[in-house]
């Protein structure tokens, strides 16, 4: 097996994603240079060496295609991968004279990339990656043609561990060389990849070598191995996912933090500003006192409600259910605190009746109206006010922040509600709050809606059971 260096990106790059790139100058010379050496190796082998084994034309042709599906069949290994190969390779050094074996492989490998080509899986510039990916097959192939061997033996296996080695060592040469020669690469990078490499190779060897054996009495019993590398791929492609979801989940939670960290400097930033102002005043006019503190309350509530938003996703994230308390929940003052957080000109309130209540949790549904009037001002226009309304319809409490904004496409209506979703213009936040809010919201026995309006705007609609009287 060889491992196919893809670049220094890391343990989070895989090598498949890259191959659709077009190789870079640099890549090219080193890969052409590398290919050119391994055909001369290994033409030179297969008319130099010792004739032994005639050649047989379908064997040697299905060991070449079973070789192009185990191609199929990668592991993303750091910054690069591995197919598993060893399985038909070690057939292909005795069912065939082992001075073919590297022109088989190369056959092989040549298929399995034209099938990559075929499926848009890679540009057609790593074609010539092939032959230099294949130089571990000279060193095997060497040590058994110079031992004269024509098949297997049992008795043959303190050679059969040489030829192994030098399969090593051929992809130590090749991979370290071009890696150092292409990207600067420290060759201790790349020895703990192929380190990863042999332990596949040393796990696979024996089963190849009993396929080998095997196909002594059945003439192609080596193409019993092709199922296991079918559910190599399966394995593989389950953990490359894996990997890639976790990768996704580190992705979103970073991103969570860095909007957290901009949403949470904001209000922090104003009311530094507003201490140092009446710090170094300390005898303003009352008019400018009261409007100081006033603003020092709004960023004080927009602080806490922050807060409060990443305790409730950490609990959720840790398996814990949000704590909820129900009771008789008047709206209208409950609003009225709620605008109270921004400037009288930025939200509008309109109540049917004082007395409307909801069954609910009050902390629950402040942080929640919280969540939809900070996205409502943030979206919207300018100059445009945000209304908050609510009335009774049957055995329900309708709250309806609405804003005078693009709206959204209708297609993402509901997608925003999914854990770390942001709109399409949106460039701030963590991206949780209205994942929170139906969270909140659905635990209290109610739901929260968007819709556009056909005036123009955005509503975001809460629905909560009505409280007894």
């Amino acid at each position: 097996m060889a491992s196919v260096p893809t670049g220094p990106e890391g343990p989070e790059h895989h090598g498949r994603p890259r191959d659709a790139s077009q190789l870079a100058t640099r890549e090219t010379a080193v890969h052409a240079a590398a290919g050119a050496g391994f055909l001369a190796a290994a033409i030179a082998l297969a008319l130099l060496g010792d004739r032994g084994v005639p050649w047989r034309w379908d064997v040697g042709i299905a060991l070449a295609v079973a070789f192009a599906v185990a191609v199929l069949a990668r592991f993303d290994i750091g910054s690069g991968y591995a197919p598993p190969t060893q399985l038909v390779f070690v057939p292909i050094l005795f069912l065939e004279a082992p001075r073919y074996a590297p022109l088989i492989a190369l056959a092989g490998w040549t298929i399995g990339r034209l099938v990559d080509l075929a499926r848009g899986q890679t540009h057609a510039s790593r074609l010539l990656n092939v032959p230099g990916n294949c130089w571990f097959a000279i060193g095997p192939a060497l040590v058994l043609t110079v031992a004269g061997i024509d098949g297997p033996d049992w008795g043959d296996w303190p050679l059969y561990l040489l030829a192994l080695a030098a399969q090593f060592a051929g992809d130590v040469i090749s991979n370290v060389v071009r890696d150092r020669l292409i990207f600067g690469g420290r060759p201790e990078i790349e020895l703990r990849v192929l380190g990863y490499v042999w332990l596949i190779d040393l796990a696979l060897s024996p089963i190849g070598l009993l396929a080998t054996f095997a196909s002594l009495h059945g003439r192609f019993a080596f193409l019993g191995v092709l199922p296991l590398a079918g559910l190599l791929v399966l394995f593989s492609r389950e953990r490359t996912r894996r990997h890639e979801a976790e990768l996704a989940a580190a992705r979103t939670r970073e991103a969570m933090i860095a909007g957290a960290s901009h949403e949470l400097q904001t209000p922090m930033a104003i009311l530094s500003g507003l201490v140092e102002t009446l710090v170094r005043s300390p005898h303003l006019p009352d008019e400018r006192r009261a409007a100081t503190y006033d603003a020092m309350r709004r960023q004080t509530a927009q602080l806490r409600h922050l807060v409060a938003q990443f305790v409730d996703y950490a609990r959720l994230k840790a398996g814990q259910d949000l704590l909820i308390s129900l009771r008789p929940t008047p709206v209208a003052p409950l609003l009225r605190d709620i605008a109270g957080a921004w400037p009288s000109t930025d939200v509008a309130i309109d109540v049917d009746a004082d007395d409307v209540a909801a069954k609910a949790d009050p902390a629950r549904l402040s942080s929640v109206v919280m969540s939809l009037v900070s996205n409502a001002v943030k979206h919207g226009p300018p100059n445009g006010p945000v209304t908050i309304t609510a009335r009774i319809e049957g055995r329900r409490v309708v709250i309806a922040v609405a804003d005078e904004g693009p709206g959204l496409p209708a297609d993402r209506l509901e997608a925003v509600f999914d854990e770390f979703d942001r709109a399409p213009d949106r460039r701030e936040g963590a991206g949780v709050g209205l994942y929170l809010a139906r969270t909140a919201l659905r635990a209290q026995g109610g739901d929260v809606r968007l819709a556009n309006q056909p005036e123009g705007g955005l509503v975001a609609t809460v629905y909560l059971p009505v409280s007894p009287r």
